[in-house]
């Protein structure tokens, strides 16, 4: 991971570099020292495989498998697809292993922000990013092999959790001047942040089983009267954030910002709150108050 970032930073500062060598960006781009300085950019979301475990389907998980096999009519709509399409299954097929290594899939990440500058190196910034999530992996489903069977005795299905994920970071900012140019920064921060859950379900035999239960923990009958709660799974958590990046100052008023961003973050997941790590590699495109005083 870290070498992809590390291609990502190179491959964006390439071409500036190219430019200042060739006199296309002006000695006099030192940074605007005071004021604000608006901030938008995008870039990858990592999440850490810890948090992840909250969709591996395990029965001490707040939402997991048992909801649905323990449930006489989904588990009977669960045999009447998986034997539909599988007929060489003869009996009533079983919950067999559960994910090991539940992870996300790197995702994209949206940033907005604002930093005031106190003097030419410190200032003091309010980011916000959004991420939207997927974490997925497989299960088993065994069943009794007939005899004769050649086939392995399971059937390999989907678990599909999607979230998302939005963080506010209040951040103390420092930045170095070694060159006219190119501007290291660090900033350090507290973040606070909020996860809400947006669906979580079992893909089975290209069928979706819900795992967020909507009916306040009351057992699901068919044909019956029953309530729907506007129930929601995550909630709001804390965490450190750390930022490392260059300005690539075009002038004193205009830069981009490649920047890698780490946290070690505790989210409102239920069971999951410890600290784990996340990062992000993001691109971002700066502009100092002074642009819109001209």
């Amino acid at each position: 991971m870290i070498k992809k970032i590390i291609v990502i930073i190179v491959c964006v500062l390439l071409p500036f570099l190219g430019a200042a060598q060739h006199g296309m960006i002006k000695k006099d781009s030192s940074w605007h020292s005071k004021g604000f300085d608006f901030m938008m950019g995008g870039g990858i979301y990592f999440g850490n495989k810890y948090n992840a475990g909250y969709y591996n389907g395990s029965a001490n998980n707040e939402c997991n498998l048992n909801y649905i096999f323990g449930n006489k009519y989904w588990y009977d709509d669960i045999n009447k697809v998986v034997i539909g399409k599988n007929p060489f299954i003869s009996d009533s097929v079983f919950l067999g292993e559960i994910p090991l290594d539940m992870s996300y899939k790197p995702s994209m990440n949206i940033t907005f922000g604002v930093k005031y500058k106190l003097n030419k190196n410190w200032g003091i910034s309010l980011m916000y990013s959004f991420s939207r999530l997927i974490a997925s992996d497989v299960f088993t489903l065994n069943y009794k092999m007939p005899p004769g069977n050649l086939r392995p005795g399971y059937l390999l299905e989907h678990l599909i959790g999607k979230e998302n994920r939005s963080t506010f970071d209040l951040s103390v900012c420092y930045l170095f001047h070694p060159h006219y140019i190119v501007k290291p920064f660090l900033e350090l921060g507290l973040q606070f942040n909020y996860v809400d859950v947006q669906s979580f379900y079992a893909l089975i035999e290209d069928k979706e089983f819900n795992l967020l239960d909507p009916y306040g923990g009351e057992n699901y009958v068919p044909g019956t009267q029953m309530t729907i709660y506007n129930t929601k799974f995550g909630g709001p958590g804390f965490g450190l954030s750390l930022c490392a990046g260059l300005k690539i100052a075009f002038s004193k008023y205009v830069s981009i910002d490649p920047t890698f961003y780490f946290s070690a973050s505790s989210f409102g997941l239920s069971g999951y709150k410890k600290m784990a790590c996340n990062y992000a590699a993001v691109i971002r495109i700066v502009m100092s108050d002074v642009v819109f005083m001209k």
